[in-house]
């Protein structure tokens, strides 16, 4: 591998570029073998693509350590993108990964089209003023459930039908039942007042 000597300014020390190939790689930094030696080099913040083995790569040998300016050369057409801040962008085939500690979307609209979406945590808490959503059909197993609702609650089906296993209690301070044609009770037995 050849090296190119950069003078710095000011200084007696001299830095070098020189194209080494990454043999290991993990989030700290890399090993590098360049010019027959193994080098432990970081990544330069310019440096978007984060190293990985096999890549081929730009260095920057000085002190105090060398710095991996650019990925040269990589062996699949996948990689990382590093992000000022620590967020990471991964890209495989047909896959986007992002990474990060937390993500902050601000914008007007979010438009998102799929034909399956899937989403796992550990809590989910939304706010805001309406909430509209059209389906076909809507399928819920949860294992508890509590609702509350400040105003008026009002279901509009063409059929209802609600299937308790134990015992289903119902307080209110006025109740009214209202049918056109017919009501029915069935019970072993029927206690009313």
């Amino acid at each position: 591998m050849s090296a190119v000597p950069l003078p710095r300014p000011a200084s007696d020390e001299s830095v070098t570029l020189a194209r080494g190939t990454v043999v290991q790689a993990d989030d700290d930094g890399c090993r590098v073998l360049c010019e027959h030696r193994s080098l432990a080099a970081r990544p330069a913040a310019s440096c978007l693509l984060r190293p990985r083995a096999g890549d081929d790569v730009l260095l920057l040998l000085g002190e105090p350590s060398p710095v991996v300016l650019a990925v040269l050369v990589r062996e699949h057409d996948h990689g990382s993108v590093r992000l000022p801040g620590g967020a990471e962008l991964q890209g495989d085939p047909g896959v986007l990964r992002l990474r990060t500690q937390r993500l902050d979307m601000r914008c007007g609209t979010v438009e998102l089209r799929a034909s399956e979406l899937r989403a796992l945590f550990g809590r989910l808490q939304a706010s805001g003023r309406e909430w509209i959503a059209r389906l076909e059909r809507s399928l819920l197993e949860l294992g508890d459930s509590v609702r509350r609702v400040r105003g008026l609650d009002e279901t509009q089906a063409a059929q209802q039908r609600v299937r308790v296993e134990g015992r289903l209690h119902m307080q209110c301070g006025d109740a009214s039942l209202v049918a056109r044609r017919r009501v029915r009770v069935d019970g072993d037995q029927i206690d009313l007042g």
